[in-house]
């Protein structure tokens, strides 16, 4: 790839819409694959599960996250975001850092 080509490229990767709020980001979740798959019975519908077992008669057990008590942002991947179609403002915004610590009361 030319160097003007790779320019350009970048121009138009940095003029796509970019996901810049959690209500956004909300439109594009897909729980398709959880949808055909089943969950274990003996689970708790709460997602209160947290101690190891084997599962035998399900896909998988659903669990609630633990959420950190008062997160703080550290850092991101620039780069990842810009893949994902994420504007990097996002990483700072306090919900979106209570949300990725396992805080799913926003939810």
């Amino acid at each position: 790839m030319s160097p003007d080509s790779l320019a350009s490229s970048m121009q138009a990767a940095e003029n796509v819409d970019t996901i810049s709020s959690l209500a956004e980001l909300a439109a594009f979740a897909d729980y398709s694959l959880v949808d055909t798959l089943t969950a274990d019975p003996h689970s708790n519908a709460e997602g209160i599960d947290h101690s190891p077992r084997q599962v035998i008669s399900g896909h998988y057990v659903p669990v609630a996250p633990t959420p950190i008590k008062d997160p703080v942002y550290v850092a991101h991947s620039k780069d990842f975001f810009r893949e994902l179609g994420l504007d990097n403002s996002l990483a700072k915004n306090p919900d979106f850092i209570k949300l990725f610590s396992g805080d799913l009361s926003q939810v």
